[in-house]
This record gives C-alpha cells, sequence and structure tokens, in this order.
C-alpha cells in the first residue's frame, strides 16, 4: 500500500516538474526524491524478504539439529 502511494506521488509529480524550470534546484531535488522513496521501499523489501529466508533456514537447521540430539 505505501508503496503504491510513493508511486501515485511520482504520478502527482510530473506535472509539477514539467512547470518547474529544469535549471532550478528545487526540480532536480523533487526529481530525484519523488523516484527514490518507491525505490528505497522496494529495497527495504528484498533485505527484509532475505532476512526472513535467512531465519526460517536457521530455525530449520536448528530443528533438525534437535530432532538428531533427542531433544
Amino acid at each position: 500500500m505505501v508503496y503504491q502511494h510513493a508511486i501515485q506521488f511520482i504520478v502527482w509529480c510530473e506535472p509539477l516538474l514539467k512547470s518547474v524550470a529544469k535549471s532550478n534546484a528545487v526540480h532536480s531535488q523533487l526529481d530525484r526524491a519523488s523516484t527514490s522513496v518507491p525505490l528505497n521501499i522496494a529495497e527495504d523489501h528484498g533485505r527484509q524478504a532475505t532476512t526472513r529466508r535467512h531465519r526460517e533456514y536457521a530455525g530449520g537447521v536448528n530443528q533438525k539439529e534437535l530432532n538428531n540430539t533427542g531433544i
């Protein structure tokens, strides 16, 4: 849901960016900021998925070790 709002923000910024001169620092800053938000969300989502997979793997290994010890 947050990612979709970030994409909508990019769409909302497009007409605004067209109305501001590219030489204006605000144009560059708004353009970079609007695209970095969804990219950061996607990057964090990927990192969390990897962390979850690592935890599941580690949990599975620990469970196998417990089974082998008879506990």
